[in-house]
Formats: C-alpha cells, sequence, structure tokens
C-alpha cells in the first residue's frame, strides 16, 4: 500500500537496469533517479515528503506491512516452507527478518550466518553492537556458554528475545489470541536449522 502511494504521488517508479533487469528507483524533485535517495539526498523535496510521511500512522503500519509481507515472499523464494502458517508465526518471521535484513535473515534460518558477516569477527561484532552498553563482555559471556560457538550464542540469543517479546502479544487481541510456536519449532516447520 505506501509503495502504491509512493508510485501515485511519483516518488517511486520501476526501471530496467543497463541488464534488462527491473529494479525500484527513488524519483528526485528535478526528475532524475536514485536508490539512494535517504543517504546522499535528504534536502530534496521528494525525498523530504516522503520522508515526512513516517509520522502518518496509516502510512506507517501500510508500509510495515508491505516489507513483512515482501520479506515474507523472500523466504519462499528462498525455498523455506511457510503454507499453513498461523498470523503469529508469520508475524515472528516478519519480525526475525525485520531484526536480520533480507540479507541475514534467510542465513540466520539456514544457520549460515557467518557467511555474511564479516565471518565470526564480523558476527562477534554484530552480537556485542545488538547488545548494546557492555555489549562486548555480555556477548563474550553468552558465546563462552556456547562453548564459543558464535553463531550459535547469537541465534539463541536472538531466539530467546523473539520468543519473549511474542510472549506479549496476548494483551493486544481483539479477539481469541492466536500463539506463535517458540522460534526453534518454527525454523523446523519451514525446513530451517534448529537452534
Amino acid at each position: 500500500m505506501s509503495n502504491t502511494q509512493s508510485v501515485a504521488n511519483g516518488w517511486v517508479r520501476k526501471d530496467t537496469d543497463a541488464h534488462g533487469r527491473s529494479k525500484w528507483v527513488f524519483v528526485l524533485a528535478d526528475g532524475m533517479t536514485t536508490t539512494d535517495a535517504y543517504k546522499r539526498h535528504l534536502g530534496d523535496d521528494n525525498v523530504r515528503k516522503c520522508l515526512a510521511m513516517r509520522m502518518d500512522a496509516t502510512w506507517s503500519i501500510n508500509a510495515a506491512a508491505d516489507y513483512g509481507n515482501a520479506n515474507l515472499k523472500l523466504l519462499e523464494r528462498k525455498g523455506f516452507k511457510l503454507a499453513g502458517l498461523n498470523d503469529m508465526d508469520k508475524a515472528k518471521l516478519m519480525y526475525l527478518m525485520h531484526h536480520e535484513g533480507e540479507g541475514s535473515g534467510p542465513l540466520f534460518i539456514s544457520n549460515k550466518l557467518s557467511q555474511v558477516r564479516g565471518g565470526v569477527a564480523g558476527l562477534r561484532q554484530t552480537f556485542a553492537t545488538q547488545l548494546g552498553g557492555n555489549g562486548a563482555a555480555k556477548a563474550a559471556e553468552l558465546i563462552s556458554e556456547a562453548n564459543e560457538d558464535v553463531e550459535v550464542a547469537y541465534r539463541l540469543w536472538l531466539a530467546t528475545f523473539i520468543d519473549n517479546n511474542f510472549k506479549q502479544a496476548d494483551k493486544y487481541f481483539c479477539s481469541a489470541p492466536i500463539r506463535a510456536i517458540a522460534l526453534n519449532d518454527l525454523l523446523e516447520n519451514i525446513g530451517g536449522e534448529t537452534l
């Protein structure tokens, strides 16, 4: 929906690159296009208008739903089996993908995170950053508990973090609550690697 609105406003359109591949581009106020509007063109009138829409609740909700849906489709294209999942399990996967991104999310599910984050050293740094504050010390402690396996420690920490956040979901239902299964079980159900 937010993509549709961005297209309707003339801020976004689909172009074809030199290799004939379709890609989304942002249209600047002068008609030029970019794939890097946020980082390099913050002063552009179209960029400012689009960014202002973050304060519109409906726009933000639709953008989050669009993003979550796109991530679920990406997981299906990667071969994960999402058919038959309830809405809470889908929401849990959306949350995982939001946290990890479209590059690392599938690798988290496949237990191959060290392939994308600069190897084990990069994953260790990411882990420390995720934990904030005294993150390096806390990450070292959790890695030690996981027999020095950085990927195992990170995956266990993130799975616990996500599962704990979803335990609170009951209080937001207007109808009978839908329960999400533990992330470990969800990974197994979709064809991923368990923790």
